[in-house]
């Protein structure tokens, strides 16, 4: 395999697999053409961002994903709707979290200059969340971007994730940057219930909208270890029903469950306000990893597909996406090639997570399809690492993320 030193581009397996992925979506959530190239050109404009030296060297650290790739798609389903959206986390060369931390800041300009975004919310509270000397959280700033039904008609809405435990990951410390973000952005009224679940459910990261408007959302996603804490956290929306957490829970697991089980790995309850003079949220998520709970991405279509049809969402969509993104791989062999006629056949962690919310219109499941940019040639190192910074792949003369060997640099298509 050639090196940049030989004068040939090397493929950014990032970019590329990227790209392929949303070739693949597309046709099954009724995009056309139009709407493909409208899409493309705002993620070219987000891969540009990246760092020139990710294309040849171990993956830079990234929690997006299970194997560090740093860019996830996802699709929601509601009503005969899907909706279409990216997470993507910024880089930089050398990686380290206040790289991450400027280059993120630099994607959030383009994006407001570019897409209209705005950031009066994040001005109010963006010095709660740099990342302090010598800090090594997980990440620090990722952006997510939503194409709403119909695909690429309209300028993706551009949210914003924080991690406040950037500058200082004491417990004590990240609440006070929770309790004082909710005071700034003016949802003070809400915290005393919040306050109230932080020993069983612990703030991992908050979200804002990059939008102006009066329903723009604040969000806090909390971390949860068993069923009974998640339904607690859960319950706390207004539109949630008793027994959703432990109905989504069973279908994902394939058998009953109780207050009393420990979730596999842990999930997210999503708090989600928009109304400041509420004392609870708007509406609240669960948000679950599907290879804990379902082992093989066989398994868990089998288990998602009737979640969908019983909340009259378009499990066919769901379907048709899930065959297209089986089959759309340049990587290898498996898990990343289908073991016979079935596309999902011996495939692993192409659905990652997994949402379920209760809307005014109806319920909304959202589908997280793992980009595995990375997973064939070095496994799932996002998983328990060792090691987060600069890589979690020790390698080759450079040390930990140094100059990889040129046979770890992933092929042309």
């Amino acid at each position: 395999m050639r090196t940049p030193e030989d004068g040939d581009p090397v493929l950014d397996p990032v970019t590329a697999r990227a790209g392929g992925q949303l070739a693949a979506i597309l046709p099954s959530i009724g995009g056309d053409d139009r709407a493909g190239a409208s899409i493309r050109a705002v993620l070219d404009r987000l891969t540009a961002h990246r760092p020139p030296a990710s294309a040849y060297r171990a993956p830079r650290w990234s929690g997006v994903g299970d194997d560090c790739s740093p860019l996830e798609w996802s699709l929601a389903f509601h009503g005969d709707a899907v909706d279409l959206r990216l997470l993507v986390e910024a880089q930089s060369e050398p990686a380290d979290p206040c790289g991450y931390w400027e280059a993120g800041r630099a994607l959030t300009r383009s994006l407001v200059d570019e897409l209209g975004a705005a950031t009066g919310r994040l001005d109010e509270i963006e010095d709660l969340y740099a990342p302090g000397p010598g800090a090594t959280p997980a990440f620090v700033l990722w952006h997510g971007l939503e194409w709403r039904h119909p695909a690429g008609e309209r300028p993706p809405r551009v949210k914003l994730y924080l991690n406040p435990a950037a500058a200082d990951p004491a417990p004590d410390a990240v609440i006070e940057v929770v309790a004082e973000t909710y005071r700034r952005l003016g949802f003070g009224d809400s915290w005393p219930v919040l306050a109230s679940l932080l020993d069983e459910a612990a703030p991992s990261h908050v979200s804002i909208d990059l939008d102006g408007s009066a329903g723009a959302r604040f969000k806090v996603y909390l971390r949860v270890r068993d069923v009974g804490a998640a339904a607690r956290a859960y319950g706390l929306g207004s539109r949630a029903q008793p027994d959703d957490v432990i109905r989504f829970v069973g279908a994902l697991a394939g058998r009953e469950v109780g207050p009393e089980d420990r979730l596999p790995r842990p999930g997210f309850v999503v708090l989600h306000h928009t109304d400041t003079a509420a004392t609870t949220p708007e509406r609240t998520v669960l948000n679950l990893h599907v290879p804990s709970l379902c082992g093989d991405d066989r398994t868990a279509l089998d288990r998602i597909g009737p979640l969908l049809a019983a909340h009259g969402l378009a499990a066919d969509r769901h379907a048709d996406a899930l065959a297209a993104l089986a089959r759309d791989s340049f990587m290898g062999t498996s898990p990343f090639r289908a073991a016979g006629p079935d596309p999902l056949g011996g495939q692993s962690r192409l659905q990652s997570y997994v949402s379920f919310q209760r809307e005014p219109e109806g319920a909304r499941l959202t589908a997280y399809v793992g980009l595995r940019a990375f997973a064939a040639r070095f496994g799932w190192r996002a998983d328990d690492p060792d090691t987060m910074w600069p890589s979690a792949v020790a390698r080759g003369p450079g040390g930990p993320g140094g100059p990889a060997d040129p046979a770890d640099q992933m092929p042309a298509p």
